[in-house]
């Protein structure tokens, strides 16, 4: 049951948030309401104007807790350090193991002349019934281009449009209309929520990488919950240039910070 001051912090948060947008429709459609709810909430009003399940969507849109004054940590367990290690790292190779897998599987699936993508699990020790340790084990199979903006990551990356190369192998079974020598850059996506608020502006970020951005948009909200509210999409050609990019966009005010 959400409580009566729980819905003023919410309000509040709502109230704070509605300079990111430039008018009250496109911030009610942000947060997953009609015209007329946020019109009522906006005028103070709390009682039946929202489920608690609507109360509760909207604070985790805008990072509101529930509980007080409870300090939320992240529990470093042994998964959550894997996870980490990974997540910092980037396979620059695939596998003569992972090739042969994922060949067989699509096929398997007599997948021909389409995209796809394949997800693995890789084993770290034995496990009854699934395989070995350093064995290969299928999460899923996608016959479809991997989601969200990564096609156009793709080509960004490559200097290439890879619906072209889908084309040509489709009509031609080879390579007509598209060269593979073209330069190559690390493509990378740095995403922002509007519950934070960032040492560096919107106006700063494109003053300082203008050059090298590829894509600058709202994100669809449908998406937004994975992917945050503001994507930013750009080409560098170093690592250390790649990692300073995400640094600069997603660094959060200090007050901000320090309250997370």
């Amino acid at each position: 049951m959400i409580t009566e001051a729980q819905k003023q912090r919410i309000m509040e948060a709502i109230a704070a948030n509605r300079a990111n947008y430039p008018s009250d429709a496109k911030h009610a459609a942000s947060l997953g309401i009609t015209t007329s709810v946020y019109s009522a909430v906006k005028n103070g009003q709390t009682d039946k104007v929202l489920s608690d399940a609507n109360w509760i969507g909207i604070a985790r849109r805008l990072g509101v807790n529930l509980r007080g004054g409870m300090e939320w940590k992240a529990a470093k367990t042994p998964t959550f350090e894997y996870i980490t290690s990974q997540l910092e790292i980037s396979q620059k190779s695939v596998p003569a193991a992972l090739k042969d897998v994922g060949f067989r599987t699509i096929k398997a699936f007599g997948a021909k002349s389409r995209f796809f993508h394949c997800e693995f699990f890789r084993l770290n020790e034995d496990k009854p019934g699934l395989g070995k340790k350093g064995d290969y084990v299928a999460l899923e199979v996608n016959m479809r281009p991997a989601g969200g903006y990564t096609p156009d990551m793709i080509n960004y990356a490559n200097s290439v449009d890879c619906y072209q190369i889908w084309a040509d192998m489709v009509c031609y079974d080879e390579l007509r209309h598209e060269k593979l020598d073209l330069p190559h850059h690390y493509c990378v996506y740095a995403g922002r929520r509007d519950c934070h608020t960032y040492k560096h502006s919107h106006e700063e970020i494109l003053a300082r990488y203008g050059r090298q951005m590829k894509m600058c948009d709202r994100v669809p909200d449908v998406l937004s919950l994975d992917m945050g509210n503001q994507m930013y999409v750009a080409t560098l050609d170093t690592a250390t240039e790649r990692d300073a990019f995400v640094r600069y966009v997603q660094e959060q005010a200090p007050a901000q910070a320090a309250k997370d």
